[in-house]
């Protein structure tokens, strides 16, 4: 049992030792946490997640700051904001660095001022930190917390635990399976549809740009050319694939087949200028050729470069272009002029009324657009003049034509009436209403006509300012005063200023019969401290005939402070000038002989009685027996 004793002692010894290391090591006293509870991390469908501190155990004594220190690679993350709920006199800080490939991002919130307080509660700071997640193709992304700690006004609890790893944060990114090529199933002319995959989550495309997950393709241009490509989508876990393989498809009649090499029409006669490209297609940015083996072409020479593929993409809507063609082997060229159709703006919204009179409509004016009552004839200006009164009228706008475009489609009609032609009004019947200008609101005058609802007359009054004037209360000995500037008007109080008290002025130090005074306002700042007496002093001698008298005189001021009567003297005294005896010994002393006589005459009478009492039953003694037996 003692070795049991004494091991539990050692033991606690060790700990103790130990945590005054830890204590001693920090130079500020530690805070208390666990990583199950302080931090938690959430992700959300946006591709950010945020990280919030929460659930804080503080010391007895309160947490006065945290610091968290977070690292990741700048590849995967960006910071974007953050977000802190502290208590009142609390800081936050953060800081961003970046070294090599690696982000080092630093949180900090502590007690910023004398005045605020350690939390002690859980939840008291909350901080959010939001992250944008960047385009990935790894296996995984992640942010780690590589420090989390906190300081307490307190020594009684350890340091900070688990920071590290043990906080990671992943996100798996793995990258899509490249998919196989799609499928044609059918073709027309300005159409594709491609066959269903085994694959779920695909999404098609013919530009590598815009992708869709539908598998049919409309409005694509007449006997176009075009290179169809499949990948994953991108989901919350995975970043898309690369995309498959291309399908290579020529839009025509009919079903899908073999896709021919050579163009349709023209023959191949090298270098005689007899054959010549047809224009398959013209749109606002594209124009498509056909093509024949042996030949390449190019738009303007464009940088002397040269295509077997007849299809010129990027262009301008409206411009012409001399389109080149020549035999790759003898390289005799020809040439004609091509040109690019004007853009197609589109259908401009439904018009929208301005204003309207008894002889104008105007509607709001839309950029780029032109306007129509009859659809028929447009016109630049919203504004629609000389109409008849009390008539309705059907609008139209539209994108109008440019350089490069042609014009839009015409909106929706819209119906708007011109306002009813009013008799002259005389104005009979006149309200008026009124409100008057204050320091700082404005006033106005109205009239209206009833009749015909006219404002006739408008008048504002402009607000007449404060009328400033400064006014005292006069700070007392003990009462503040006060100085402020008011509006005389209005009465508000536009500044103020607090007179502090002036405090006692002290007079002359108290006497043992006068206070000491304020000089300004004569309050009691010391009371009187009063008479100290003295021995008591014989004024005049007491006589056998005549009564004498003595004073009692105070030490500090000499005023006398009682007077006392000393008794006639009897025979034989010295008349009172004695005047070593205190007040009262005469008294005492004839006290005290009428006491030793009234002893001396009781013992005279008892002695004399006890005398008496001896002799009695010798003289007496008989008679008084034979009486008692005489009376039986």
């Amino acid at each position: 049992m003692k070795k049991i004793i004494a091991l539990i002692i050692a033991t606690a010894f060790m700990c103790l030792s130990l945590f005054a290391i830890c204590v001693h090591a920090e130079d500020k006293p530690a805070y208390r946490m666990t990583l199950t509870g302080p931090v938690s991390m959430s992700m959300d469908q946006t591709d950010e997640f945020i990280m919030k501190i929460s659930d804080i155990d503080p010391a007895t004594s309160g947490l006065n700051g945290i610091t968290v220190t977070l690292t990741y690679y700048k590849g995967d993350f960006s910071y974007v904001s953050s977000k802190s709920t502290l208590p009142s006199g609390w800081n936050f800080n953060v800081s961003e660095t970046t070294n090599g490939n690696t982000v080092t991002l630093v949180v900090a919130a502590a007690v910023a001022s004398s005045s605020a307080k350690p939390v002690t509660t859980s939840d008291a700071v909350s901080i959010k930190l939001k992250f944008k997640f960047l385009p990935y193709a790894g296996a995984s992304a992640s942010i780690v917390v590589n420090s989390l700690t906190g300081t307490a006004s307190s020594t009684d609890y350890g340091t900070v635990t688990g920071a590290g790893s043990g906080v990671t944060v992943k996100r798996a990114l793995i990258q899509g399976q490249k998919p196989e090529s799609p499928v044609l199933i059918n073709k027309g002319e300005t159409s594709v549809d491609l066959m269903k995959s085994n694959d779920d989550g695909l999404e098609y495309s013919y530009d590598l740009s815009t992708w869709q997950t539908s598998r049919t393709f409309k409005n694509l241009v007449k006997n176009g050319i075009y290179t169809f490509y499949a990948r994953r989508a991108a989901t919350e876990y995975y970043s898309a694939s690369e995309p498959s393989e291309g399908l290579r498809v020529v839009l025509g009649n009919g079903s899908a087949g073999e896709i021919s090499d050579s163009g349709s029409g023209g023959t191949n006669i090298p270098g005689d200028g007899s054959y010549t490209p047809k224009i398959l297609s013209a749109t606002a940015n594209i124009i498509m050729i056909s093509v024949e083996k042996g030949y390449e072409y190019s738009l303007n020479i464009s940088n002397g470069k040269w295509s077997t593929t007849g299809i010129f993409t990027g262009l301008t809507p409206g411009t012409k272009y001399w389109l080149f063609w020549r035999n790759i082997e003898t390289k005799q060229m020809d040439m004609m002029l091509v040109e690019t159709k004007k853009e197609q703006l589109g259908k401009a919204p439904a018009p929208t009324l301005k204003s309207a009179t008894e002889s104008s409509i105007e509607l709001n004016a839309v950029n780029g657009c032109e306007y129509s009552k009859d659809s028929k004839e447009w016109q630049s200006s919203p504004l629609f003049a000389g109409l008849e009164a009390n008539r309705k009228y059907i609008f139209y706008q539209r994108y109008a034509a440019t350089d490069t475009s042609e014009a839009g489609d015409m909106s929706d009609p819209v119906l708007f009436e011109t306002k009813e032609i009013k008799p002259v009004c005389t104005h009979s019947k006149v309200t008026t209403s009124e409100k008057s200008a204050t320091c700082t609101e404005n006033g106005y005058i109205i009239r209206k006509c009833d009749l015909c609802g006219e404002t006739i007359y408008s008048e504002t009054i402009k607000a007449k300012g404060h009328d400033l004037e400064w006014r005292e209360k006069t700070a007392t000995c003990t009462e503040a005063g006060l100085k402020e500037q008011y509006c005389k008007v209005c009465e508000k109080v536009i500044s103020s200023e607090v007179v502090p008290a002036k405090g006692h002025t002290p007079g002359a130090e108290a006497t043992c019969t006068e206070p000491q005074k304020c000089t300004a306002c004569g309050a009691v700042i010391a009371e009187a401290k009063g008479h100290k007496e003295g021995a008591p002093e014989v004024e005049v001698a007491a006589t056998a005939d005549k009564e004498g008298s003595r004073v009692i005189k105070c030490t500090v001021c000499g005023e006398v402070v009682r007077r006392e009567v000393i008794p006639k003297l009897s025979d034989g005294t010295t008349g009172g000038k004695d005047t070593d005896k205190k007040p009262g010994s005469v008294i005492k002393i004839v006290v005290v002989l009428a006491i030793v006589a009234v002893v001396a005459a009781a013992g005279a009478v008892l002695f004399v009685l006890a005398k008496g009492t001896g002799s009695g039953p010798q003289k007496g003694g008989r008679a008084s027996i034979g009486s008692s037996q005489q009376r039986k």
